[in-house]
């Protein structure tokens, strides 16, 4: 599977630990630190959106900072509403964790080759 820099480091901070979804836009600003909070906000949703159709991510069960939020589609929803002010931490902000299926089709993250 051919990924990015951006999307290994992000899943191997994942892999570790909880993070707000803010935490996927500052991943993207600290690998393209020469771009627009517009197109941070671009790419991460991108990404996102991405990782959400390959079955990659869920939201926590244990947030980072308590949120309302209990679904991808409300997350979504939420940060689409927000725009770019969703690339830094906001309020209410839901947290993600990976799936089992990120796990399993991205072997490096269980130990594997």
């Amino acid at each position: 599977m051919d990924l990015s820099e951006l999307e290994v480091d992000l899943l191997g901070d994942l892999a570790a630990d909880t993070h707000g979804v803010w935490e996927v836009f500052e991943f993207v600003r600290c690998h393209h630190p020469e771009v627009s909070d517009s197109e941070v906000f671009r790419i991460g949703r991108s990404l996102l959106e991405s990782w959400v159709r390959r079955g990659w991510l869920v939201i926590s069960a244990t947030p980072v900072y308590p949120s309302p939020i209990q679904t991808l589609g409300e997350a979504f929803e939420l940060v689409d509403r927000l725009g770019p002010q969703a690339t830094r931490y906001f309020e209410g902000a839901p947290s993600v964790d990976l799936s089992g299926q990120a796990r399993h089709d991205v072997p490096w993250l269980s130990g594997g080759a």
